[in-house]
């Protein structure tokens, strides 16, 4: 172990030099190549989670099968009910049988995949990072390429609308292509964003640091905006609303079509990931540990406390059925009723980062390592 660490530190110091030699932005990006190398080096020393106990466990979901998908794998994840497709940060994407847990197909791409995959009708569509940035669309029963785009760095989830698959790169700038050819029709500057472009029927809407902004689809014009308190750190459409997690512990619902605020909370930290929705009532947790039911109504909305599970939590909210399923730094799933009561517990890898999915008669989840997991229920 401590020749390995020595080792580190050295590359560690000469990429630092090269921060200097060979100019601050390839330097950066070096450096995180070596945090990156640190992570996998050092994946095989962390112990397992703790062993649950009979308590946590006598109402747990039953474990089908458990598979290898991947290192670094991103969110989200796609069902069609037969297969789940997931790729990651290893630049793998691959497809599962929902059955048996066996491999149908496997692909290694250019770039990382960090913004999960989007499976529309027979076509899977994801977008690749560093070191090449391309959009692509890869056909749902064999992984073969249909088309790809060279759209820059994506890191964030694409989105669809009137015939468009769009992403936004690390330039700033929103990159429109055909669905069915990858013929890319427009780019937009519109600035950073960390979020992922949100569809609406005519177009999407983009969250900078410091607006939202809506972009029609035909030519990709700004034709509306919004300045923003603080900086969106998540976001999604629900039903008429516009819901936005921002730094400053603050969720806000705008409206779809004016992006006018119709109320604002604020919780006791930051949400954290996905948000859960239904009808008239989100569910987040925040960074604190801290999950909350939120009731909407048009223009006020009520916030209480359902648990405070005093864990580092690390995958927001996920809603299977009636429950609530939230992951944490220890690598434990957990279920929790409405009312914040523990219902079950299992165990993954350390640090579950995508949110579980449901698929027939259960749910598919995703630990640290990669390890892919179906569940019964």
């Amino acid at each position: 172990m401590v020749g390995m660490l020595t080792e580190v530190r050295n590359l560690y110091q000469r990429h630092a030099r090269s921060i200097f030699d060979e100019g601050m932005f390839r330097g950066a990006w070096s450096l995180a190549a070596v945090a990156m190398s640190v992570n996998a080096a050092c994946i095989n020393f962390r112990p397992p989670p703790a062993p649950l106990a009979e308590a946590h466990t006598a109402n747990a979901p039953e474990e089908a099968w458990s598979v290898d998908g991947g290192r670094g794998a991103t969110g989200p994840m796609e069902t069609d009910g037969r297969h789940v497709y997931l790729g990651g940060a290893d630049r793998q994407v691959r497809a599962i049988d929902l059955e048996t847990g066996a491999e149908t197909w496997h692909r290694r791409l250019t770039g990382t995949v960090l913004g999960g995959v989007l499976l529309r009708d027979s076509t899977l569509f994801l977008a690749t990072s560093r070191p090449q940035g391309r959009v692509l669309a890869l056909d749902q029963l064999t992984g073969r390429d249909r088309w790809t785009a060279s759209s820059g760095d994506i890191s964030t989830p694409l989105a669809i609308s009137s015939g468009l698959v769009a992403g936004m790169n690390r330039r700033g700038e929103l990159v429109a292509s055909d669905i069915e050819t990858g013929t890319i029709r427009w780019r937009r500057k519109l600035g950073l964003s960390r979020l992922p472009p949100l569809p609406l029927a005519d177009g999407f809407l983009v969250a900078t640091a410091d607006s939202i902004l809506r972009v029609e689809a035909s030519a990709g014009r700004m034709v509306q905006g919004k300045a923003l308190r603080t900086a969106p750190i998540s976001w999604q459409l629900a039903g008429n609303r516009i819901l936005i997690a921002s730094g400053d512990s603050s969720v806000t619902a705008l409206g779809r079509a004016d992006l006018a605020q119709h109320w604002r909370t604020v919780l006791d930290g930051p949400l954290l990931g996905s948000i859960a929705v239904n009808a008239d009532t989100l569910w987040g947790v925040t960074r604190v540990g801290t999950v909350y039911e939120v009731l909407m109504s048009r223009d006020t909305a009520a916030a209480r406390v359902v648990a405070a599970l005093r864990i580092p939590v690390t995958s927001g909210v996920s809603r299977l059925d009636d429950l609530l399923v939230i992951g944490g730094a220890d690598g434990v799933l957990r279920g929790l009723n409405r009312n914040g009561d523990s219902q079950w517990r299992v165990n993954l890898s350390w640090n579950i980062t995508v949110p579980p999915i449901a698929v027939p008669d259960g749910f598919v989840a995703v630990g640290g390592d990669g390890d892919l997991y179906r569940f019964i229920r």
